[in-house]
């Protein structure tokens, strides 16, 4: 594949341009590399054997940018060219290739480069690699944290470490109190100025587009240990997770599983900062992205997400009858604004339960049963009638609970006013008649004989 590439007219062609004074031209042949994919990367890693540095340089970036893991040991390798500008480019590419060998790498480069612009280089991508998960990269950077000798720049950069780590906030060896003792150094009046702002700042940690791309792609794994780690990473992000979140779960539309496990991170924001994913709500199409942020309504108590769930609700009903998938979201959102106490969309519910083309699950009857009057009745039991199993004994249990609320007897008018099939419905629901506040009892055949003359 290296040599099919390297031997196309086009591709040689767009590869020399990179070389070139022009910054459009160069930008417009990166871009051209760049939609060829990632099958270009052995072809690119072939064009890395030139004597001209800024081309090295602009195809090591290149490589960064398209994070194929192949080319991990050639952009390694660069790390020892004697152009300060391609070892530069190296260490920052390093960050999005293969994480094991990229630590190594960096860590070794740290060892032995003097020259602190690049130490901090080196240093950024190993902060960006702890972002994406590879904790194995924090080592490092707590022994140049600590170190006296290192440049300020290079200290300073490190910290931002700190806030990805995964200890508490109390005790000795948590990040707080390294920040604490660093902002007491008066050696360093540079890293003593970050620390002491970083103690006093409480936003959440900032991270680059990419390195958040790769945890929700992360989010998708088969294996337990990387999903769980991306959901603690993307939790400590805050509010700057919630819209991409969004955008991630738009991404992978029929994937529940994944819609899932992005719900697990949000639910780790506050209320203030899932309000920002509530606009979304209004514009969403695919059912499985919108039934996860209905649960994370129903799960958070969000006002700002609950408040939009009547417009989801109006948006659901006309196709749940048809469509399985929006039923379900159309039921999840009753039940989320029921269980939060509200009756904004109790017509709509009545007319769910009543309809018998409308598919009645145990989401809706338990909305039913959270907020329904002795006006939802009727459609309870029409709802009764037309259901069984499991469903059935939910509406039995949603009457027999809107009975005692609203204190309705066999005999009251709502029950009266039914008409044949409902009304038995109701009469068995509700149980036998009661004599003197206690249910009346139903005579056998032996009781009978044993009373007549």
């Amino acid at each position: 594949m290296a040599q099919s590439w390297g031997r196309k007219p086009a591709f040689r062609k767009l590869v020399e341009r990179l070389a070139g004074r022009d910054p459009a031209d160069v930008d417009a042949a990166r871009q051209a590399l760049i939609d060829r994919g990632t099958e270009i990367v052995p072809g690119l890693v072939d064009a890395l054997d030139t004597d001209d540095d800024r081309l090295r340089a602009r195809i090591t970036r290149l490589l960064g940018l398209l994070g194929d893991p192949r080319a991990t040991q050639a952009v390694a390798a660069l790390l020892h060219d004697e152009s300060t500008t391609v070892r530069r480019a190296a260490a920052g590419a390093l960050a999005r290739l293969e994480p094991r060998r990229a630590i190594a790498a960096l860590v070794a480069y740290l060892r032995r480069e003097p020259q602190p612009g690049l130490r901090r280089v080196a240093v950024r991508s190993l902060v960006m690699l702890v972002q994406t998960g590879h904790e194995r990269a924090a080592g490092p950077l707590l022994a140049v944290i600590g170190d006296p000798d290192e440049a300020d720049v290079v200290r300073e950069t490190a910290l931002d470490v700190l806030p990805w780590l995964a200890d508490g906030t109390a005790g000795p060896g948590s990040a707080r109190a390294l920040l604490e003792r660093l902002a007491a150094d008066a050696r360093s009046a540079r890293v003593a100025r970050k620390a002491r702002r970083m103690l006093d700042d409480a936003a959440p940690p900032r991270i680059e587009e990419w390195a958040l791309s790769r945890l929700f792609d992360d989010l998708a794994s088969r294996r337990f240990a990387v999903w769980q780690r991306a959901v603690t990473l993307i939790a400590r992000l805050g509010g700057r997770a919630a819209e991409p979140a969004v955008h991630a779960m738009l991404a992978r539309p029929e994937q529940a599983e994944y819609a899932r496990r992005v719900v697990l991170a949000l639910r780790n924001l506050s209320p203030r900062q899932i309000a920002r994913i509530a606009p979304l709500l209004d514009e969403i199409d695919a059912p499985v992205v919108l039934a996860a942020l209905v649960d994370l309504a129903a799960a958070t108590g969000s006002r700002a997400l609950l408040a939009r769930l009547p417009r989801v609700i109006a948006r659901c009903a006309p196709r749940a009858a048809a469509q399985p998938a929006w039923a379900d979201v159309h039921a999840r959102a009753h039940r989320a604004l029921a269980e939060a106490g509200s009756r904004l969309a109790a017509a709509d519910l009545r007319r769910a339960l009543a309809d018998d083309g409308h598919p009645v699950g145990a989401d809706l009857v338990i909305a039913a049963g959270c907020i329904g009057t002795r006006d939802e009745i009727p459609a309870l039991l029409r709802a009764y009638l037309r259901t069984r199993g499991v469903v059935r004994l939910a509406v039995h249990d949603a009457v027999n609970e809107i009975a005692q609320r609203e204190r309705i007897r066999r005999n009251d008018a709502v029950i009266a006013r039914l008409p044949d099939r409902e009304r038995a419905a109701a009469l068995q629901i509700l149980g036998p008649p009661r004599r003197n506040g206690r249910p009346q009892r139903r005579r056998g055949r032996l009781a009978g004989s044993l009373e007549s003359p």
